[in-house]
């Protein structure tokens, strides 16, 4: 999808792979027609209205959301905060800035839960200690 112009296009077009509802299947395209859903109904984009009713609200002032070559807002991935995130089986950035440091676990177990946050920031520190 990423290597298209028109990632809503390609997500539309794309095959189900089940009846909607009966399994999960992890879709990034859903998320992009869901924005554009957005958009239409209420004529605000995402983004702004992340920004007004999620971000302010969180304290967030600094952030940055990719768009597409179309200009649809980047709804599968796009966004970057100066503070934290999560991914699909167990990834997350872990930032420490008065270490001057970021650490970033890139595993992949979809079968259960990963590491408690909690705990991989406790090795972190204990390490830097």
């Amino acid at each position: 999808m990423e290597g298209s112009f028109d990632w809503l296009q390609i997500a539309i077009d794309h095959p189900m792979v089940a009846e909607p509802g009966s399994v999960f299947n992890y879709n990034s395209g859903a998320t992009v027609i869901l924005a554009h859903i957005f958009r239409k109904a209420t004529g605000v984009d995402i983004q702004e209205y992340a920004h007004r009713h999620l971000f302010t609200p969180l304290g967030i002032e600094r952030f940055y959301w990719k768009r597409t070559a179309m200009g649809l807002i980047d709804a599968e991935g796009g966004t970057r905060l100066a503070c934290a995130g999560s991914g699909v089986g167990g990834q997350r950035p872990l930032i420490f800035p008065e270490h001057d440091l970021i650490v970033v676990y890139t595993g992949w177990n979809v079968q259960r839960p990963g590491m408690p946050l909690r705990v991989g920031m406790d090795r972190v520190l204990q390490a830097l200690r």
